[in-house]
């Protein structure tokens, strides 16, 4: 009864002596993945299950398999992984060093990864592309222009999107762009079912110069429908039943579909 009111299911109890307790008890249940079982602190140590951190006679206390470790990659790290699989950084440009930075920090938040690929090193990246159209009027919701931070602007003419986060599944990812890039009312916005396309392209990033980026794209069709329709030969954002028009380009930072929130 225990074992089904916290959700276990049907199981067997078993009762194991203990020198520290008259008996200490086991609570087995089975799932489609493999048997498991709850295992009292002493039961874990005499089948030497370790429990704690290697190092908690440092006091670094408890770990958890749970929890994603924290990556750190550095300038210097990066740019010894790419010299090792003889990729000249120099072709990065005058500026290289930002380059790397911006590389660095990427694979630290696992937005994107070095992997092997045929004995030379590309960059892999998962991507959430949306398609959001306007049923109204059958217009499409396009980032035309992206300004930097430095103020510098160039012609994007893209779909919005970002990059998947190791933590996240498709549904957080777009939750995210929606919300926090987009600024749009999230329940607003009908995500088609069915209409998701997944699309590996392999080519040179325009933020990396000469290193080859493996793109995993979900390409993701929405509709939202326009409240007020504005004259339909001005390129401009109508109001929708989301928001008003979305922020200017300067605020959505997508480059190279990157994240920066």
């Amino acid at each position: 009864v225990v074992a089904r009111t916290v959700g276990l299911g049907v199981g067997c109890i078993e009762e194991f002596p203990n020198s520290a307790r008259n008996k200490e008890i086991l609570i087995n249940f089975s799932q489609a993945v493999g048997d498991f079982a709850w295992w009292t602190p002493n039961y874990c140590k005499s089948r030497r299950v370790s429990l704690i951190n290697a190092h908690a006679s440092q006091n670094l206390g408890k770990f958890s398999a749970l929890v994603r470790v924290p990556l750190h990659f550095s300038e210097a790290i990066v740019s010894r992984l790419l010299w090792s699989y003889g990729f000249d950084t120099s072709k990065f440009g005058p500026d290289a060093p930002d380059r790397l930075t911006k590389l660095a920090a990427e694979l630290s938040k696992g937005e994107s990864r070095l992997c092997e690929l045929k004995g030379k090193v590309v960059r892999v990246a998962s991507v959430v592309l949306m398609r959001i159209e306007d049923t109204t009027t059958g217009r499409t919701l396009v980032e035309v222009e992206h300004v930097g931070s430095d103020g510098s602007s160039k012609d994007t003419k893209r779909l919005p999107g970002l990059k998947l986060r190791p933590q996240e599944d498709l549904h957080d990812a777009i939750a995210r762009l929606v919300k926090q890039r987009l600024q749009l009312d999230l329940t607003a916005v009908r995500v088609l079912q069915g209409k998701t396309e997944v699309i590996e392209e392999e080519r040179e990033s325009d933020d990396y110069p000469g290193f080859q980026t493996l793109y995993r794209m979900h390409l993701v069709t929405a509709e939202v429908t326009t409240a007020s329709v504005a004259d339909s030969s001005t390129p401009t954002c109508p109001e929708t039943e989301a928001t008003a028009c979305p922020p200017s380009d300067g605020v959505m930072d997508v480059s190279d579909q990157d994240s920066q929130v």
